[in-house]
């Protein structure tokens, strides 16, 4: 029982002056980097069954775009408050909630706890040359040869990191 766990971590957001963090919007080339990284995705074949997405106003903004230019239906997208924690229990418990026929889940959150999520989760963790490999708009994409309630640690294999640079059309 394969299944493919994705972690994007929101495109570039703007910081206007006397807003939540929880309501920054996407800047100007973070819409233009969600659509990039919806395009690279749908010329991939990569189509998530399901996405979950923090709350927060940048993070469903990258969703949506992503979900436009993938063509997707709206109702796979689900908002959880636990997403935009950097709690790594609270992202394990949102993705073992995944209903067990979704495949492909595509996580939309932010760092550092999507960064946390993916070394708990890779076989070799090392693998990982750095701390901040996912900047804003980069994809990761893992195999997961078990149930999404049946994660554990170090059982993952890193399929690809892709950077929104090397999407470009």
């Amino acid at each position: 029982m394969s299944k493919q766990l994705w972690l994007l971590r929101h495109a570039k957001a703007a910081r206007p002056a006397n807003i939540s963090d929880i309501e920054r919007p996407l800047s100007k080339k973070g819409k233009k980097d969600a659509e990039l990284m919806g395009k690279w995705m749908a010329q991939q074949g990569l189509i998530p069954d399901c996405i979950l997405c923090s709350p927060a106003k940048r993070t469903m903004a990258t969703a949506k775009r992503i979900n436009l230019t993938c063509n997707l239906a709206s109702d796979i997208i689900f908002q959880d408050y636990r997403l935009y924690s950097e709690n790594l229990d609270d992202l394990k418990t949102a993705l073992a909630e995944c209903k067990p026929q979704s495949d492909k889940v595509l996580i939309i959150g932010h760092n550092p706890s999507l960064e946390n999520l993916l070394s708990w989760l890779l076989e070799r963790p090392n693998t990982l040359a750095t701390r901040d490999y996912l900047h804003t708009a980069t994809l990761a994409r893992i195999s997961i040869n078990s149930d999404w309630p049946g994660l554990s640690p170090h059982h993952a294999k890193l399929i690809s990191i892709t950077h929104i640079e090397e999407c470009l059309i």
